[in-house]
This record gives C-alpha cells, sequence and structure tokens, in this order.
C-alpha cells in the first residue's frame, strides 16, 4: 500500500466491497429460496452466483495489492484498469441469455436491492484524499459527493418501495439512473485524470492512488458491482 494512504483505509475499503458482496448474496438468495423451480437448479444457480462474486472479489484484491491496475501490460498504452468493464459484460450478458438468472433478477426484492448501495458512501475516501492534497479535485469532489448522496438516499428510496408509495416505482427508476450517471461520470474522470498519455484534466497533481491498494477496489470491484444492481433494478421497474 501506498504510504501516502491513511492506514485505517486498508481495512475500511476492503471492508465496505465484502460488504457488499454479503448484502448481495442474501438477496440474491433470499429470491432463490421462494423462486419456483427445482432444488437442484437452485443450488446450481447459489453456487454460481456465489462462485462468482468471491473470484470477482478475490482476483480484485490480489491484483490491487500486486498494483497491477495502473500497469499497461495488456493491451499497450491502455491502462490495465479497463479490465472493470469486463465483469459488467459478463453480468449483462448472462441477464440477457440465461431465462433462470433472468428469473432470479425478476424475483430480487427491490427495497433490498436499492439498499444495497449504501455501501456506496465509501466515496468519502475521495474527499478524505483531497483534503489531504492526494487526490485532484476535478476527480475527488464530483465523485465522492455524488456516491455519498447515491449511499445515503439508497435506504430512503428502498424504504419507499418497501411501503408501498404511489411514486416509490417512478422515484426508483429515477434514482437508478441517477446512480449510474455517477459511476459513469466518475470513470470518465477517473480515467482522465490518471497519469497516462490519455491524461488531459489534473496535470498538476494526478489520480495516481486510484487504482492502487485499497482504493483499486473501489473501480474495480465496487463500481462495476453497483452498475449491475443499477441494470438488474431497472429490468425490473422498467417493466411493471
Amino acid at each position: 500500500m501506498s504510504s501516502h494512504i491513511p492506514s485505517s483505509f486498508a481495512t475500511s475499503l476492503p471492508l465496505g466491497s465484502v460488504l457488499m458482496v454479503i448484502f448481495t448474496l442474501f438477496v440474491f438468495y433470499y429470491a432463490l429460496y421462494y423462486l419456483n423451480i427445482s432444488r437442484k437448479k437452485k443450488i446450481i444457480l447459489g453456487a454460481s452466483i456465489t462462485l462468482f462474486l468471491l473470484v470477482w472479489f478475490f482476483l480484485a484484491y490480489f491484483l490491487s495489492v500486486r498494483e497491477f491496475f495502473p500497469k499497461s501490460s495488456i493491451i499497450e498504452s491502455i491502462p490495465n484498469i479497463g479490465l472493470l468493464f469486463v465483469p459488467i459484460i459478463i453480468g449483462m450478458a448472462v441477464l440477457t441469455r440465461s431465462k433462470n438468472f433472468k428469473l432470479i433478477v425478476r424475483a430480487l426484492p427491490q427495497h433490498w436491492l436499492v439498499s444495497i448501495q449504501i455501501t456506496r458512501i465509501m466515496g468519502y475516501a475521495f474527499l478524505v484524499l483531497y483534503s489531504m492534497n492526494l487526490m485532484p479535485a476535478e476527480f475527488a469532489i464530483p465523485s465522492g459527493v455524488g456516491d455519498i448522496i447515491v449511499g445515503f438516499s439508497a435506504p430512503i428510496v428502498g424504504l419507499f418501495l418497501f411501503l408501498k408509495r404511489p411514486f416509490s416505482r417512478k422515484l426508483a427508476i429515477f434514482w437508478n439512473f441517477i446512480g449510474i450517471l455517477d459511476l459513469a461520470f466518475a470513470i470518465f474522470l477517473g480515467f482522465f485524470t490518471s497519469p497516462h498519455q490519455y491524461q488531459f484534466l489534473a496535470k498538476d497533481l494526478p489520480n495516481d492512488l486510484l487504482f492502487k491498494f485499497p482504493l483499486a477496489l473501489i473501480p474495480t470491484f465496487a463500481v462495476p458491482l453497483s452498475i449491475l444492481l443499477h441494470v438488474f433494478s431497472l429490468n425490473v421497474l422498467t417493466r411493471k
């Protein structure tokens, strides 16, 4: 870990990612339990989802510690951080092609699926680093503030869904789109403030800590998982 990053982040950020795994598995297993499919299919689907999340998390953790993501060894001149799109593509492909997985997604309790995103408050780390002059304002302020707003509003939107308020569905759809836009904007700013040949923002203070452990767990695990959760939620809300 870089000596510049507060040591407390080495615990809090991985813990936030672990909580995302636990909450996500809980919601999926809840949906599986009540799904009207055979017990064998439930076991296979549950094991597959668990294996995918655990392998993804441990790969992100291991490669972050090895400082793999700031490098450009896979595709010349393009940082390895581009791999964050791989799990998003896999999740989208499975959703569109697997009938059983689609059934699980549509059975997910929306109030819990939305509330999981309270873990987005991990974006506070960007503001802390900005206050220490270790992260550029061009990235830290919009990304950190956006994540905190989405994170704190997640359980509120989830509560409205649970209470089945008349406006809750439209509110949740709007909230999901805002959440995706926030993440997309953060990815854009993160890429163009980082030190490589495509950097055109924050040249006086490159964003060189974002892709190092433990912060790298946010763009390589927390962000793509959050995007998938938003997509799964919209897949259900926009059909009703």
